[in-house]
């Protein structure tokens, strides 16, 4: 009786190799599967005739319309960035409709409060809540930068599930005709 020595097949062992190389650990899977809302209310008045809220941020009871003017899907880049003051603020990169749609509103509405709305989570919208409402002076250059009120931690997983919205959204946009 003969015994044979198995040999690999070196192809085999590289494509073996490669697939376990190339798993995700659950982290890195989960984080490819948060996602973000991010939608920019304008100030409204306390008895006009436009359908409000009433919300409460920062100790600030405010007037805000129901329906956003802007909202994620014309977000293309948003970042957590540290301040002067050793703090940090969200920045949210627009893309043409966006900054367009926000030079506009930002310009006609001078002084008028922007509200904004997010909801972010792994998978769901598991959490909800108002960010800031920062004055709207001027934004001509498409980047909306403000400190949100929120932990860095929160904040850091927003901006996460805006990244991974504008590059779904990007790649749809990519291959549409």
């Amino acid at each position: 009786m003969k015994i044979r020595l198995v040999r690999f097949n070196p192809y085999f062992l590289l494509l073996v190799v490669a697939m376990v190389a190339s798993c995700k650990t659950t982290g890195e899977r989960n984080r490819d599967k948060a996602i973000s809302t991010f939608r920019l209310h304008l100030e409204g008045n306390p008895g006009g005739t436009e359908s409000t809220v009433v919300i409460q941020i920062a100790g600030v009871e405010l007037y805000v319309n129901n329906l956003p003017f802007l909202d994620e899907t014309s977000v293309t880049n948003a970042a957590v960035v540290d301040t002067r003051d050793g703090g940090f603020a969200i920045q949210v990169q627009y893309d043409r409709h966006g900054t367009l749609v926000l030079d506009s509103v930002t310009t006609e509405n001078r002084g008028r409060r922007i509200a904004i709305l997010t909801q972010y989570g792994a998978r769901k919208l598991e959490h909800s809540r108002w960010l800031a409402a920062p004055y709207g002076s001027p934004i001509t250059d498409g980047v909306l930068i403000f400190t949100p009120m929120a932990t860095r931690q929160e904040s850091e997983e927003i901006v996460l599930g805006l990244n991974n919205v504008a590059k779904k959204i990007g790649k749809r946009n990519k291959y549409s005709s």
